[in-house]
């Protein structure tokens, strides 16, 4: 494999059930990340499982989303996402995002010694636009994030939510916690202005 394979559109064209389904492979790796399209045309995966006991091997969807590579209208629906080795991190759709990650949702439960719901880092340059979680978030160092839980790009229209509907914290940076002015109409913490369903 090498970098042109993951630079190509992926258009999803219809809902996938893959309940009780063990075993699936992230979308990439350190050496090769994601640099195309991946277009889930509003579909939903249900009961997509991800689990990973290496050291420093993040569960997620997608390793990393490269600078200028989309991702986008994609719902995750009874998602599971578990790492447990050292360092575990785990995002529902990504571990680390440089592009643009958009109209994604992502339902279920997310658990490592670091947890978020939709993007572990979002790099400089990254987005992440319109999406939301809602389910559980489980992090055994007490590091959790909404939607990113290491936010140095930008993050717009989100919302993050338990299952009984109380409000995640969008981003848990050290510098910026609630992410405030960078992360307009998202709900963080202190925010209610509006709550997406």
């Amino acid at each position: 494999s090498d970098e042109g394979t993951w630079n190509g559109t992926i258009r999803l064209l219809n809902d996938i059930d893959m309940t009780g389904t063990d075993g699936f492979q992230r979308i990439g790796d350190p050496r090769y990340v994601f640099y195309g399209t991946f277009h889930g045309q509003g579909h939903t995966i249900t009961g997509l499982k991800v689990t990973t006991t290496e050291a420093d091997a993040p569960a997620a969807m997608f390793y990393a989303i490269a600078p200028g590579a989309t991702v986008q209208h994609l719902h995750l629906r009874d998602a599971n996402m578990q790492a447990t080795g050292q360092l575990a991190m785990a995002g529902g759709i990504a571990y680390i995002n440089h592009g643009t990650i958009t109209g994604c949702t992502v339902h279920g439960t997310v658990e490592g010694g670091y947890a978020t719901g939709i993007a572990y880092q979002n790099d400089s340059g990254g987005n992440i636009t319109a999406c939301g979680f809602k389910g559980t978030l489980t992090s055994s160092d007490n590091y959790t994030g909404g939607i990113s839980l290491s936010n140095a790009g930008t993050i717009t229209g989100c919302y993050a939510l338990t299952e009984g509907g109380a409000m995640y914290r969008i981003a848990n940076n050290s510098t910026n916690p609630n992410v405030t002015g960078t992360s307009p109409g998202c709900i963080g913490q202190g925010d209610t202005s509006y709550i997406l369903t």
